[in-house]
């Protein structure tokens, strides 16, 4: 395990709030209040991992114009239009996923994304006219040369990537060497105030993929340090899929600069931190004392979803396999297959082999999936959960004087 500095303010004091059984620490700074995996696993190790990553959306859903990527996606664009106030004639995105927003500006001449997942830089490719997709980690292309066909980038976009990022400064670093002068840098990460405690952010967590929590403050001094005035800082409108995101646009300077919210307050993250984490532990107890329930009444319980959010229920919320007699998937593909040893089929098998009841594991489809399942008479009389509308339901971990929800300067 690495013991990194602070990412913010390269200070060496920090205090550990939450420890896993891996050895993976959440802390923060005593300096400047910015929360950090205070230990970690390297970051070759985390990078490496990145490579393999997917996640089982089917592509004519990721195609779909209705979905709520793009609905994201064009709220961003608009967005960045409407406050740069020029048209754009080079945009970088940096963790670019499926393409979604990057493939929103086909009237930019030049269009770079950058994205480590494997899987997700090939959509992109074959999916949306993006002038260039770059497969590799951020750490790998960041001292490469790049040719926009003037001066530098109009603008850099990066969402829900700084906190995967070991070092976000080089990030800041990077941005002010690639961008024109007066470039603009738009970002949004997940903001610990308003952080739902739900099993993807633990699995990020514990897989070392979400290394930094900021809020905006710490996101605004990071900025700020790296040569950015920073000149908007939003809470965006919370969906279904993303529950917390403060996104930020700044632009570049010569130096250091003015503008957004100040170096947090170590007291008050330190209770957001605490807060998040009681409530998280107490969702996942709910979670184990309710499945082991069931199986000591001799119920026969079925997951519905076989994707990362059930691989964290089954190996985080200390639930025995024993308790789970089988994980329902739509995908063909996964039939046959296992999740933590629990194994895969499709809907028609389960329901001839017998079940009591049905958990639907998804964070983002949850309402939809309920809904449709309990309109099902083929299921009348088997017992359909929610995990977060019935175990894990409970209001954002952090009250205390709110959010951020807009500055401009």
């Amino acid at each position: 395990m690495e013991t990194p500095d602070c990412p913010v303010c390269a200070g060496s004091r920090h205090r550990d709030v939450w420890t896993h059984a891996s050895g993976t620490a959440h802390g923060l700074c005593l300096d400047c209040g910015h929360a950090y995996l205070t230990r970690r696993r390297p970051l070759r190790e985390i990078l490496e991992s990145y490579r393999e990553y997917r996640q089982s959306y089917p592509g004519a859903y990721l195609l779909n114009r209705s979905n709520p990527l793009f609905a994201l996606a064009e709220r961003r664009k608009a967005t960045l239009e409407g406050l740069a106030g020029r048209p754009l004639r080079s945009l970088l995105e940096v963790g670019c996923g499926y393409g979604h927003f990057l493939g929103l500006w086909e009237e930019v001449p030049v269009t770079v994304g950058i994205e480590p997942s494997r899987d997700q830089a090939a959509f992109a490719r074959r999916s949306f006219r993006i002038g260039e997709v770059r497969e590799a980690a951020f750490e790998d292309l960041e001292m490469e040369t790049w040719d926009t066909a003037g001066e530098g980038f109009d603008a850099v976009a990066s969402f829900h990537v700084l906190e995967h990022l070991a070092d976000p400064a080089r990030f800041a670093a990077f941005a002010h060497r690639v961008l024109r002068e007066d470039g603009w840098l738009y970002l949004a990460v997940p903001d610990l105030y308003t952080l739902h405690p739900d099993l993807i952010e633990l699995f990020f967590l514990c897989r070392n993929w979400h290394v930094q929590t900021f809020t905006a403050e710490s996101l605004a001094d990071l900025l700020r340090r790296g040569g950015f005035e920073v000149l908007t800082v939003e809470e965006e409108e919370p969906s279904a899929m993303l529950r917390s995101s403060v996104a930020v646009l700044a632009r570049k300077t010569g130096g250091t600069a003015g503008g957004g919210p100040g170096p947090g307050d170590p007291e008050r993250v330190e209770r957001a931190l605490r807060r998040f984490h009681g409530r998280l532990e107490a969702g996942l107890a709910s979670v184990r004392c309710n499945l082991e329930d069931r199986w000591q009444r001799g119920k026969r319980i079925a997951v519905y979803g076989g994707g990362i959010h059930t691989r964290a229920l089954l190996e985080l919320a200390g639930v025995s396999p024993s308790w789970v007699c089988a994980v329902i998937d739509d995908d063909p593909a996964k039939a046959g297959t296992a999740v933590e040893g629990v194994p895969v089929s499709d809907f028609a098998s389960a329901l001839r082999r017998g079940i009591d009841g049905i958990v639907v594991s998804s964070l983002g489809s949850e309402d939809a999936i309920l809904e449709r399942l309990e309109t099902r008479p083929d299921l009348e009389g088997i017992e359909i959960i929610g995990i977060y509308r019935d175990w894990m339901e409970g209001d954002p971990p952090y009250a205390e004087g709110g959010p951020v929800r807009s500055r401009k300067d």
